[in-house]
């Protein structure tokens, strides 16, 4: 049998914490170090000078991983969400907090960074391990990644046949099966297909509304080919298409009791308004659907020219597709319903690399180009009318073309002074054009009230140019052979650009950060325990901010704000048969200088908001997890049981530090037990998620058009079962 599954691979996160060592009569066992390409080239996790946490694909599937907002789970100071449609991952309160703006977590899958939000939950399945780096990462990753990377590897193809087979069903009717094989074609080729289905039936969020959907479910489909070639001893090509589709009304928010306006007032206060208060309630009677089309076309060449020095080349296409509507007041009445928001881009990117290993010396040059061209428009109607706006009109906002082109030249070199004293420093050097078209018009706007007529607010082209030189330093000592300690300086940068959901020309600056940071790794006790401790300190400059005005997202830039916290990360081992991970982050974060308007407190004026904690940055996250695996017990089989508890404190989503504005602190419980066979090619899985059915915010926003917070909710409690085959 072949199982395809990686061995030995561990999450290398986690708070140290103190535990007894267990009896003699357990064999004492070590912790395998995972390997991770975070600087570009293999090493061991532990001596990479920065803070990187790996989980492989083992693990993953042990804890049912699904997507990029389940590494909250293993990351610290690591925050994600949905948000409207969009993925939204913030790590150590640096984050996606503008609507239709670049990430500022760059993520990249198989080396190919992906320029929309969206795309990251699309094609997370049957991936070797993800590795997670928090802090700016301007040099080797350049663009939009001041906040971070998420890397995913997924897995290649072997050179034997074989496979494997698994489904899940639980609560909410909701199934998943994912299914890989791999297909040696000829002595130098083979092959790996992916595939997988998955589809909630009941959604999470009730609708009252008789007749009306219930939100929060839908379907997806996913298919990836992996074809690999050793074209010669030295040198290897990686072809990798992969396909992903996904629909339902999976997206929702809820809104608070309005507060009542005199523009408001002849909606708002009709007494046959409907806004549930209660959890996973809605009573949208508007239509909901989010369609989504990913197609990716990706080739990777390695080339060997001798021992010391290799070029890659990582070339790829991507086109992505995004339909989205839904009940934009989050009532039953069709107040401001967005009717369609359409999005359609196609992007080319080309990196090429050459990593050096020479004596003392190594390092890695290269350049990165992507095109990217989005087009797209949004309709909101107003089917009664609001001021200003007659019955039937609404807002119309195109933008035909928005064309990005980026160039970028960099470099990063390790030299090891002595045999425990390296120093390295890299460069990077990037360039953003933005050409944005735009037409947007007010329909039958009331000019003055009974003169109905459409009216062009913006029909014009401008264009956004920024360039940023972001470098980093820093040295690595060897206390011993296995501990050592590190300091680096390093800076990041999210591009600014243009708004093309509002006005014309409509701009907002490109972020940056100045990252300090010092750590400490250390693997302990003949290798039984794994302690990583760091400090770091933000210096954070035009921190972009949204705010919903009306029926548009406005961009802001906070001068000055600043993040400054340590982290304690560590896995233990004490015997073979157990496995217990934690850890533990506490920040502190503040707008240094900003003023801001509350869309929805408009007569408190500009607010002076110097000392209110960022968004998305709670004080203290932790998780403690363990894992423990018994001998056979049942058919000659092991039972692995398994189980984790979350902590966040108070999370902030606005910028003003407000209780309602806030997610109250909380803990999430969750755990499962497998039946492995003694063959270990079948396994049997009993898992359940929020064992505790918290009830939780995980993203909040406010619309003055209904004058209150509208935000979500994580998802309920859920129990299921998963049956996998190897073979």
């Amino acid at each position: 049998m072949n199982s395809l599954k990686p061995k030995g691979s561990y999450a290398y996160s986690a708070l140290a914490v103190a535990i007894l060592a267990a009896s003699s009569e357990f064999a004492l066992a070590q912790i395998d170090e995972i390997i991770v390409t975070a600087q570009k080239r293999e090493e061991g996790i532990q001596n990479v000078p920065m803070s990187v946490t790996a989980i492989s694909g083992d693990m993953l599937e042990d804890r049912g991983f699904q997507d990029p907002r389940d590494l909250v789970n293993i990351a610290p100071n690591m925050v994600a969400y949905t948000t409207r449609g969009e993925t939204s991952i913030a790590i150590r309160g640096v984050g996606l907090n503008v609507l239709g703006a670049s990430p500022a977590v760059a993520i990249h899958i198989d080396g190919v960074y992906q320029p929309r939000a969206s795309m990251a939950d699309l094609a997370q399945t049957d991936v070797e391990r993800v590795e997670v780096l928090r802090g700016p990462q301007g040099t080797l990753y350049g663009r939009n990644a001041n906040g971070g990377v998420v890397n995913y590897i997924t897995r290649s193809g072997g050179d034997e046949f074989g496979g494997y087979l698994r489904g899940s069903y639980g609560d909410f009717d909701e199934y998943r099966v994912t299914g890989a094989v791999d297909v040696p074609i000829a002595d130098r080729l083979r092959a790996r297909v992916v595939g997988s289905i998955w589809e909630r039936g009941e959604g999470f969020v009730e609708n009252v509304i008789p007749g009306q959907q219930d939100l929060d479910k839908g379907s997806s489909e996913f298919a990836r080919v992996n074809l690999e070639a050793d074209i010669t001893d030295n040198f290897t090509g990686q072809i990798i298409a992969s396909y992903a589709k996904s629909d339902g009304p999976i997206n929702f928010f809820q809104s608070e009791l309005p507060v009542i306006t005199p523009f408001s007032q002849p909606l708002l206060s009709d007494p046959a308004l409907n806004i549930p208060q209660e959890p996973h309630k809605t009573a949208a009677n508007d239509p909901h659907s989010w369609d989504r089309e990913y197609t990716s076309f990706s080739a990777t060449f390695d080339w060997d020219l001798n021992d010391a020095v290799s070029i890659k080349s990582i070339s790829a296409y991507q086109r992505f597709e995004d339909f989205y509507q839904n009940d934009g007041d989050a009532t039953n009445f069709s107040i401001a319903p967005l009717e369609r928001q359409i999005n359609d881009s196609k992007t080319f990117t080309q990196e090429v690399n050459l990593s050096f290993d020479i004596g003392r010396i190594n390092g890695v040059v290269g350049g990165f180009y992507m095109t990217d061209d989005l087009e797209g428009d949004l309709l909101f109607r107003f089917t009664n009318g609001i001021f200003p706006f007659g019955p039937g009109g609404g807002v119309a906002n195109s933008w035909p073309e928005y064309k990005t082109d980026v160039l970028a030249f960099f470099g990063d070199v390790t030299l090891d002074i002595t045999d425990r004293l390296t120093l390295f420093a890299g460069a990077r050097w990037s360039e953003d054009k933005q050409d944005v078209t735009q037409f947007n018009q007010d329909l039958t706007f009331l000019l003055p009230p009974g003169n109905g007529g459409d009216v062009t607010t913006c029909d014009e082209t401008n264009e956004f140019d920024s360039s940023e030189v972001t470098p980093r330093a820093g040295f690595q000592f060897d206390v011993t052979e296995n501990s050592n300690i590190y300091a680096s300086y390093s800076k990041g940068f999210k591009i600014g650009g243009l708004n093309y959901r509002t006005g014309c020309n409509d701009s907002y600056d490109s972020e940056t950060l100045n990252s300090y940071e010092i750590g400490s790794k250390n693997s302990l006790l003949d290798g039984r325990l794994i302690l990583n401790a760091t400090a770091f300190y933000y210096d954070y400059e035009n921190l972009q901010v949204e705010q919903l005005l009306g029926f548009a997202f406005f961009f802001a830039n906070a001068p000055e704000a600043e993040v400054m916290g340590v982290e304690l990360e560590s896995v233990f081992q004490p015997v073979d048969q157990l496995t217990i991970n934690a850890n533990m982050s506490y920040q502190n974060s503040e707008f240094k200088e900003f003023s801001n308007l509350d869309a929805i407190n408009q007569a408190a004026g500009l607010q002076d908001l110097s000392g209110n904690p960022i968004p998305n940055a709670p004080d203290v996250t932790a998780n403690i997890g363990a894992s423990y695996v018994t001998d056979p017990v049942i058919l000659g089989g092991s039972l692995t049981f398994r189980g984790d508890v979350n902590y966040w404190s108070r999370r902030q989503f606005r910028e003003f530090d407000v209780k309602a504005g806030s997610q109250e602190g909380y803990a999430l419980l969750s755990g499962s037990v497998t039946w492995n066979s003694p063959e270990e090619n079948f396994a049997i899985r009993v898992y359940g998620n929020n064992l505790t059915d918290e009830e939780y915010k995980t993203w909040l926003a406010t619309s003055s058009l209904v004058n209150s917070r509208i935000f979500a909710y994580g998802a309920p409690r859920q129990f299921g079962i998963e049956f996998s085959v190897d073979f």
